[in-house]
This record gives C-alpha cells, structure tokens and sequence, in this order.
C-alpha cells in the first residue's frame, strides 16, 4: 500500500498512541480501584469484627479521589509519556490528541469504577443491616431521603443523576490539569510562579486597600460606626461567595476549552528525545 493510500489514523499513529494510553492508564487506574474495593471490603468487615455502628451515608461517584488521580496522571501524561512517544517519531499532533483522549476517557471510566464499587457497598451495607441492625446502617443526612428499604433506590437514584454533572466537571478539570503538566514540563519555576504568585497578587490588590481603610477607620471611629463597617464586610464577603457559587460553573468552563489549545501550543514545542 502507498503512503498516500493510508489513512490518516495510520499515518498520524493515533491508534498506536492511544494503545500505548491504554496499557499504563489502564494499569494504574486498575490499582487505585483495587484499593478502593480492598477498603471497602475492610470497612464491611469492621462488622463481623465486632465493631459497631459501621454505616454509609452515600452510593454516588468519588469526584475528589478522581479529580486527585486526574492531576496525577495528567502530570505523568505531559512528561515522561509525552516524551515515550515522541521518541518514535509520532507526530505531535497525534501525541497531544491522544494524551487529551485518554485521560479524559480514562477518567470517566474510573469516575464510573467508583460509582460502581460505592453502590456495590451500599447494597452490601444495606443487606447486612437487615440481618445485623445493630451493627451496620444504611443512612443519610439528606433532608428529603426517605426512610426504611426505599433509602437505598434514592441514594441510588442520587448518585446517577449527579454523574452527568460530576463527568462535565472531571472533563474540565482534566483538561486544566493537562495544561498545568505542559507547562511544569517546559519551565516548572515560571509556572509555579504564576500559579501561586497571580492568585496572591490580585488578592492582595483587592485585600489590602480594604484593609487599610478599615484599620484607618478604627482608630477614630465610634461603635456604631464599627458595626457598620462590619455590616459592610460580611456584606462584600456574601457577594464574593455568590458570584463563585453563580458563576463558577462558567468560569470553569471556560478555563478548561481554553486550555485544551493552550495545551498544544506549550506541547508543541517538547524537544525530540
């Protein structure tokens, strides 16, 4: 077959890239849900231990324990991975869309592991109850949970609906944390500095004139006039709290669709091995 008769998934090396994703990520992503499963069963064995009030309180997907395993892998992803494969002539273009893939794949399919193994265990918690209730308790904290056997179809219920939403969120912040590997991988001090340094500085340029007035303030002020510029603070404390719970979501987003070109411009120009 001629060069020009390949397809482009074939020239571009993509379907080898992403096999070589899937062996490593498969790998580690597998060891984390083993250990998860191994606790799991640990804490179900807290009650044929002898101890007491062994309970879960929810069966929906653990979005920190992924988003902690996607900045690891991420990080792992734009180094040593990257440069694995661009030392076999892969273009980068197939590198960067290949690392973007198969994390974010990779992620999802953990996200959905732990669901999995969460509900395994409340179901294991809730069948044991019925033969051990004074050792283990399927319960909640939620104000509209049902009580009795009808707990565990919501909480069931719960978790399904909130991984549509939890999947969004992991994709993006995936997305960032790829950045965030490109860029430790080209000049880790720059990098720190500006994710450190940046935050700081526009807190302190927010922080400090406020701070100077309110002490300026004090010194002459009465106690009524204290009571106010208190009223005031909390009050511009509650408005920074609502447009971060408001607009958030927003902000996120748009994080995450800039990085993803973001990502390749600094992936881009990874020396050859």
């Amino acid at each position: 077959m001629r060069f020009e008769d390949m397809s482009w998934a074939k020239r571009s090396r993509l379907p080898g890239a992403m096999r070589y994703h899937v062996v490593w990520l498969g790998r580690l992503t597998g060891w984390v849900l083993l250990g998860l499963l191994l606790g799991n069963v640990l804490v179900l064995g807290l009650g044929f231990a002898g101890a007491d009030n062994v309970s879960v309180s929810d069966a929906s997907a653990s979005l920190g324990t992924a988003i902690a395993l996607a900045l690891y892998c991420a990080l792992i992803a734009a180094g040593s991975r990257t440069r694995f494969l661009l030392r076999f002539g892969t273009p980068r273009l197939s590198v960067w869309l290949s690392n973007v893939l198969a994390l974010m794949a990779g992620m999802a399919l953990f996200l959905l592991g732990t669901l999995a193994l969460n509900a395994l265990s409340a179901t294991g918690v809730w069948a044991l109850s019925k033969a051990m209730p004074d050792r283990y308790a399927l319960i909640s904290y939620h104000k509209a949970a049902p009580a009795g056997d009808a707990l565990l179809g919501w909480l069931l219920a719960r978790g399904l609906s909130a991984l549509p939403k939890q999947l969004l969120w992991l994709c993006e912040w995936t997305a960032i944390f790829y950045l965030l590997g490109c860029c430790l991988r080209r000049n880790k001090v720059v990098t720190l500095m500006v994710v450190i340094g940046v935050p700081l500085a526009l807190g302190m340029l927010l922080l400090v004139p406020a701070v100077n007035e309110t002490i300026a303030a004090l010194e002459d002020a009465s106690e009524g006039q204290i009571m106010m510029m208190g009223l005031k603070w909390v009050q511009w404390l509650s408005k920074a709290a609502r447009f971060i719970a408001n607009q958030w979501q927003w902000v996120q987003l748009g994080a995450a669709v800039a990085s993803l070109p973001l990502s390749y411009v600094c992936m881009r120009g990874t020396p050859q091995p």
